[in-house]
């Protein structure tokens, strides 16, 4: 349908409003509403905040160590340091056979518990194991001696050089102390 030209325009908003919003002055709302269309300003951004970055300073040097100390032992009751936010991914590429291999463990545990149970329960259960035998996996190590890591296309090297790592892993895990 055509417009009269007598017709005021179609404004959902009362002009006054718009301009209490966009300047946030009560005393606006209070004027009589002006005849004529009100012009929309851009709201006035503030200049950017300019931080300054503290200065570097470098951490006192230290000798290497060969490995992280181990935590002194926690009072009954402390708080375990697992229980901060999760907030850390770390991922591993599996082959088909190996995901069902260890979906059917977990789920073969899930039944024997009488619970639910997810890969990444166990997973972080196995990582707590490790934790708790950091001092016998460095000593079986030691006792094992060096290897060299071979390169991520020669999938046989890898296996070999997993099995030497999972041997390692078993024998320090046996041989820890319980799970506190």
């Amino acid at each position: 349908m055509a417009k009269r030209t007598e017709e005021k325009p179609f404004r959902p908003l009362d002009a006054s409003l718009v301009q209490e919003v966009m300047h946030g002055n009560t005393a606006v709302a209070q004027q009589p509403t002006p005849t004529r269309p009100v012009e929309l300003r851009q709201p006035v951004q503030p200049p950017p905040v300019v931080r300054q970055e503290p200065p570097q300073v470098s951490p006192p040097q230290q000798p290497p160590r060969s490995f992280a100390p181990r935590p002194a032992p926690r009072a009954r009751g402390a708080q375990s340091p697992l229980t901060e936010r999760m907030d850390r991914e770390k991922r591993v590429l599996l082959t088909p056979a190996e995901e069902r291999a260890f979906e059917r463990a977990v789920s073969g545990i899930a039944a024997e518990l009488g619970t639910s149970l997810k890969a990444s329960h166990v997973l972080r259960s196995c990582i707590r194991l490790v934790v708790n035998a950091e001092t016998e996996l460095i000593e079986r190590a030691r006792e094992n001696g060096r290897i060299i890591r071979p390169p991520n296309g020669d999938l046989a090297a890898i296996e070999a050089f997993e099995r030497v790592i999972a041997t390692v892993l078993q024998a320090g895990i046996r041989s820890s102390r319980p799970i506190r």
